[in-house]
């Protein structure tokens, strides 16, 4: 009924920055004695929130402690899909480099991980006590995928490898960056940085307006890969990736918003008044016979 305007790059749009209602902040270490209680640094972070890979300085004032002093990413591992036991996850940190205090301070650019998306922390150790702390957030991003060169030749779809060797598995098995697909083909979507809480662990998938299903990122420490198979027809498709509560486990009874597309993700998500940006995406594909 009306002219197909074909094939279109990927959208990845995200709420409006708001101000968060509570200072907690996940995988911050609070009254443990861990933290150095007669610390008074104060952090700063030139850059408080991007996409992994992504750069930030730190810089830290008022510092007791001497000598080298680690930087120290704070994250989990773990997943809900079988956490019965009550243990879904454990707190994983990981390294970003040592730097020296002089005279009180230190300044050091770390590189955000590879690793789960959302709220974490930048930690200062001595030894093992923190000395400072401030949080980061990690934004969601669209894999690009490169030929020989580093020409970006797609952005998040792919094709589908069909085998289960350790480096293609690895990949969530997405294979050639590709923007078209013969009808009934295999293709993928990748995407980084989701996160782990309930949340931001989970995009809602939508074929052609239709809901089909979730994909997950807990478990693959914020990387995922959506297998779609290529339906509708000779044309133009779109897949929406969207946020959505993810109420599986622990399990919640009388869940009435579950695992379905949270369509106003921009303007009502409960994630929205803790600071989360949980963008939504759009994705184009030609199908051809």
């Amino acid at each position: 009924m009306t002219k197909d305007p074909g094939y279109f790059k990927p959208v990845i749009t995200y709420p409006t920055v708001m101000t968060p209602t509570v200072d907690q902040k996940t995988t911050v270490a609070l009254a443990t004695n861990q933290v150095d209680a007669n610390s008074k640094a104060v952090p700063t972070l030139t850059v408080d929130r991007g996409v992994v890979g992504s750069k930030t300085t730190l810089k830290v004032t008022g510092l007791s402690t001497t000598g080298s002093h680690n930087i120290v990413w704070s994250t989990v591992v773990g997943n809900r899909w079988n956490c019965t036991t009550g243990t879904c996850w454990v707190y994983s940190p990981i390294a970003l480099g040592t730097v020296d205090v002089s005279n009180g301070s230190l300044e050091k650019e770390v590189t955000i991980p590879d690793h789960l998306g959302g709220w974490h922390v930048i930690q200062v150790m001595s030894g093992d006590k923190i000395e400072a702390q401030i949080p980061f957030y990690v934004k969601q991003s669209i894999v690009e995928f490169k030929d020989k060169n580093g020409k970006v030749i797609s952005q998040g779809t792919a094709t589908f490898v069909n085998s289960t060797a350790p480096d293609v598995v690895a990949k969530g098995q997405s294979g050639v960056g590709q923007t078209k697909f013969k009808e009934g083909e295999e293709f993928t979507i990748s995407v980084k940085g989701v996160g782990w809480t309930q949340l931001d662990n989970t995009l809602a998938v939508t074929y052609d307006n239709a809901h089909i299903g979730y994909a997950c990122g807990f478990n693959s420490n914020g990387y995922v890969v959506v297998r779609i198979r290529a339906t509708g027809g000779p044309g133009t498709h779109i897949i929406n990736l969207r946020p959505l509560l993810y109420t599986i486990q622990p399990s919640m009874a009388n869940q009435h918003f579950d695992m379905v597309p949270f369509l106003s993700w921009d303007s009502d998500y409960p994630g929205l008044a803790l600071g989360y940006q949980i963008p939504m995406y759009t994705f184009a594909i030609t199908v051809t016979k």
